[in-house]
């Protein structure tokens, strides 16, 4: 989704990308694919370290509440498209207002 926004941003490139499509997707394929599970393997050391501790409270949200949240993720990303130069960063929590009332409303955990 970031990337796909990018196209209009143009806020991050990439520099020495190999020309072959195959290897470049390949290659972004490996980059992201170790993000994840670096974090939460970082995230379970931690914990069982005794250095932190994940817990979070569940936050409910009611269907009047998730109309605002909507809305805001409408804006962030909106104008983090039109406005780049003010609003860039809006672009990486635009996504979490507008998905969450969806992913809440599916009754999916978030």
């Amino acid at each position: 989704m970031f990337e796909a926004a990018n196209l209009s941003l143009q806020n991050w490139y990439y520099v020495n990308l190999p020309h072959s499509t195959g290897e470049r997707w390949l290659g972004y394929f490996i980059a992201y694919g170790t993000v994840l599970p670096g974090l939460f393997e970082t995230t379970e050391l931690l914990e069982a370290l005794g250095l932190f501790k994940s817990q979070m409270k569940r936050l409910v949200i009611s269907s009047k509440g998730q109309i605002p949240l909507i809305l805001l993720g409408t804006v962030s990303l909106v104008s983090s498209v039109l406005i780049p130069q003010y609003c860039f960063p809006l672009i990486w929590v635009g996504f979490i207002f507008l998905l969450e009332p969806f992913i809440i409303g599916l009754g999916k955990s978030s």
